[in-house]
Order: structure tokens, then C-alpha cells, then sequence
């Protein structure tokens, strides 16, 4: 009631206002007092408030007071937009990046999940898994090139091997041979395991030996001759690589003389198979001292035959024993020091059964002693105990 009296009041004082300065309010009125007729001549007018008149005043004040509330809104909207546009920019001028997108709003309650991140987070996902895809390709194309490399050079490998020159030697058996003057045997070998190998000469005659690895040496110089053997026979102790081809030469020290030899090869079992079964070709190596007088191990041969049992030492005296699968000891009365081997080292020619296993025994003389020792079988055509 209070606003409608006071609109009314307002609209008497307007009212008023107009007729003065000649203005239209509302509905056209020119005069308060008189309205204009024909002829120019004034008519007196009711001045009762015309019905309506106040609805209309009371609108257009509420439609200019919505409108001046929504320019001061918008004001309002557009200050705080600059003020998010400064301080974004502030931020990344801090931080000394440009990877910002910046857009103008909320920055601070921004969401990269709720303002379109998903789909940019969606994006480099799939361009990762497209970059890992590509490197997974390069990864397995470089491992088929590899591949395919180590099968040529494997196929080459045996493809020289079948077309070898020299006759290959094994560690299973010996090579027996004559030379006379400049006359040398050469042999090609070819490591079934990587490890260290002994090559070896028997019989009567000063023997010297070279082993060649890609066309070098590889015996230390001057141990050509260096009479490691028995008497003036070879002994050299080399590490190889399974697969390589190695070239054994051997050839007299005087060429004026005839000779005859064996030449064997054997290699090394590694340290973890120390306790298996001795196979053949292949020798034992271990450590005895006062706490531990001796090594035990057992060979069992795939035929019969006659075969040599070895031993080697670092500069020791060894005995040996070997014991029938009955238990009795096959070493001849005397013999278990017999030093027929390289020094005073073991050397027993015996004929084993198939199938059969036989225990070999390996002392050092000297109980007080220490050092390494190696055993190993091997058959030979001869006998190089009567060389």
C-alpha cells in the first residue's frame, strides 16, 4: 500500500513536470489542464488521474531498475574475467611455460576432466600407445635382424666346418701319427662346451705344438717347445669358445729325426659338476690339502675297451687308485706311484666293461701337501705307455 501511494505522488509530481516543459509521459498528455482540439482552442480537462496510468508508470520503474541491476551484473562478470585473465598470465610468466591454453573464466576452480581434458588426456593416451606400438615394431624388427645374423654366421660356421680341410679331432679319442724331417699334422677342433682345454703329446720323441685361433697364435711365446709333457713332449692349458675353430699343428724339434706320437685333448669340467660321474674327455679338477687327502670319482664307459686314466698336477706328486666294480684295486702292486704321467704324475692303461662303473682314487704323495689336481679318461688305437 505504502508503494502505491508513493508511486501515485511520483506520478502527480511527473505529471506536473511534463506539462511544464511540454514532455509526453505515459499517455501522451501536452497539458495538465486542457487538451488540445480542433481549431487550437484548449478544452478543459478532467484532472483525475486517468485509470491505468500508475500500473504503467509502476512497470517501466521495475523494467529500469531490472535493467540497471543487469548492466551492473554484466560489469561485475567482465572485471572478474580480467582479473582471472591477468592472474593466469601472471602465472605462467612465474612459471616460465607456454603450454598453458588459457581461457578466459574460472581459472582457479578450472577441471581438465570437466572443462574437455578428458578428451585432450584421451589424446596423448592414444599417441603414446601409437609411440610404444611403433618402438615395440623397432624393438622386434632389430631382434629378427639379430636373429637372423647369428643363424647366417651359424650357417657359415658349419658350412666350413663340413668343408674343413683338416681332419677334426674330439676329446673322446687320441690321434696317433709318424713324422720325419719337415713333415707337421694338423688337426682342426672344434669345443663342444667354452672352458679350459688341455692339449697333449706322448711318446719318445722332442714334439712341439702350435694352436691357432683365426689364423693367430695362441700358444705364450717360446712355449712352442716348452716341454710341459712327459720328457720333452707338449702340454698347453687353453681357454676356449664352444664353436670356434681352433687348428692344432704339431711338428719335431730337429728335422733329422723320425718320430712317433699321440696327441690328445680333453676339457675341463666347470667347478659345478665337480661331483658328477667322469665322462670321457673330459678331466676333474679339484683342491687336496691335509683336511681333504683325497678325491673320489666314478666313470662308467658307454663299450668296452682300453682306456687311459690320467692325472695332473701343479708340480705334486699324485697316486692314484682305481677299484673293479667288485671292490678290489686294478692298479698293480707298486704302481699307484708309478709316475708314468707328465713329472710325477699318474698314468694306468686298464680295460673297462661297458656299462660297468669303476671308482678312481687320487692321493698326493706327500700328505702334508696342497694343491690342484686333475683326472681324466681317454682312449687311444696305441699305447703310449710302450712309445
Amino acid at each position: 500500500m505504502k508503494t502505491k501511494l508513493m508511486v501515485a505522488a511520483a506520478l502527480m509530481t511527473l505529471f506536473n513536470t511534463a506539462g511544464q516543459a511540454g514532455q509526453e509521459i505515459g499517455v501522451g498528455v501536452q497539458n495538465p489542464t486542457h487538451q488540445v482540439g480542433r481549431g487550437g482552442f484548449g478544452v478543459p480537462r478532467d484532472p483525475r488521474p486517468v485509470p491505468g496510468d500508475a500500473d504503467l508508470f509502476e512497470r517501466e520503474l521495475e523494467r529500469r531498475a531490472v535493467a540497471e541491476a543487469a548492466r551492473k551484473v554484466e560489469e561485475e562478470r567482465r572485471a572478474h574475467e580480467a582479473r582471472a585473465a591477468e592472474e593466469a598470465a601472471r602465472k605462467v610468466d612465474e612459471s616460465g611455460s607456454e603450454d598453458y591454453n588459457v581461457t578466459v573464466g574460472d581459472w582457479e576452480n578450472f577441471n581438465p576432466l570437466t572443462a574437455g581434458g578428458d578428451v585432450v588426456v584421451l589424446d596423448i593416451t592414444e599417441e603414446r600407445k601409437e609411440e610404444e606400438r611403433q618402438a615395440q615394431e623397432a624393438r622386434a624388427e632389430a631382434e629378427r635382424a639379430r636373429l637372423a645374423e647369428l643363424a647366417r654366421i651359424e650357417k657359415e660356421k658349419k658350412e666350413a666346418r663340413a668343408n674343413d680341410i683338416y681332419t677334426e679331432m674330439n676329446v673322446t679319442m687320441s690321434y696317433s701319427f709318424e713324422l720325419s724331417g719337415d713333415e707337421h699334422m694338423t688337426y682342426s677342433f672344434y669345443p663342444e662346451t667354452s672352458g679350459w682345454h688341455i692339449f697333449q703329446t706322448y711318446g719318445p720323441t722332442d714334439m712341439v705344438m702350435e694352436i691357432y685361433h683365426n689364423g693367430e697364435s695362441i700358444v705364450n711365446a717360446g712355449q712352442s717347445d716348452g716341454d710341459g709333457g712327459i720328457d720333452n713332449n707338449e702340454l698347453q692349458h687353453k681357454y676356449l669358445e664352444a664353436g670356434e675353430r681352433y687348428v692344432v699343428q704339431v711338428y719335431l724339434e730337429y728335422w733329422t729325426v723320425f718320430g712317433s706320437t699321440i696327441l690328445n685333448v680333453r676339457a675341463e669340467d666347470p667347478l659345478e659338476k665337480l661331483y658328477d660321474p667322469l665322462k670321457l674327455g673330459y678331466a676333474k679338477k679339484f683342491w687336496l690339502d691335509p683336511s681333504r687327502s683325497h678325491f673320489t670319482t666314478k666313470f662308467t664307459p658307454e663299450e668296452s675297451g682300453w682306456f687311459l686314466i690320467e692325472t695332473f698336477s701343479d708340480d705334486k706328486d699324485t697316486v692314484m687308485e682305481i677299484y673293479h666294480p667288485d671292490g678290489y684295486s686294478m692298479v698293480a702292486a707298486g704302481e699307484s706311484d708309478g709316475d708314468k704321467g707328465v713329472g710325477n704324475e699318474e698314468l694306468h692303461l686298464q680295460y673297462f666293461y661297458s656299462g660297468k662303473t669303476y671308482t678312481i682314487q687320487v692321493y698326493l704323495q706327500d700328505s702334508d701337501d696342497e694343491g690342484y689336481a686333475w683326472v681324466h679318461v681317454w682312449k687311444s688305437h696305441w699305447n703310449p705307455l710302450k712309445l
